[in-house]
């Protein structure tokens, strides 16, 4: 009850097409709370449109379904995979060799439980091309 309340609060103040944007971005990702997370959080890096979010998503989510290795996956792993394939790509595309590590940081910590990962190893203000860490 209090989400549809807060949902109807934030709505008011938002134009109609962001509504019907959230609506079909919500839909697309089937209430999935970490897909939703990710996307959300993409958009606001990013400073994109929900718009233009979804036209990457279901373009990226289309390659996704259509590869080998996704044939008989669920639709949580396909929607949630495709934004982290989206993330994933724009991190590449930023900056060939720093995106490319930032990925790859991304992967290798995927293994990681949370709990044990310290926040100080992310607070480092390094700079991976002052220091050609790598």
């Amino acid at each position: 009850m209090k989400n549809k309340v807060n949902l109807k609060l934030v709505s008011n103040m938002l134009r109609p097409n962001i509504i019907a944007d959230l609506d079909d971005l919500i839909h697309e990702l089937q209430h999935l709370p970490l897909a939703l997370n990710n996307a959300g959080a993409y958009i606001d890096a990013s400073q994109i449109t929900l718009r233009d979010y979804l036209q990457l998503w279901r373009s990226d989510f289309r390659a996704v379904t259509e590869h080998a290795h996704f044939r008989g996956a669920s639709n949580y792993e396909a929607r949630l995979f495709t934004t982290w394939e989206v993330s994933l790509t724009a991190m590449g595309k930023e900056d060939e060799r720093s995106g490319t590590c930032a990925a790859d940081l991304l992967l290798v910590l995927a293994f990681f439980n949370p709990h044990v990962i310290d926040q100080k190893l992310f607070e480092c203000k390094l700079s991976i091309k002052k220091y050609r860490i790598f």
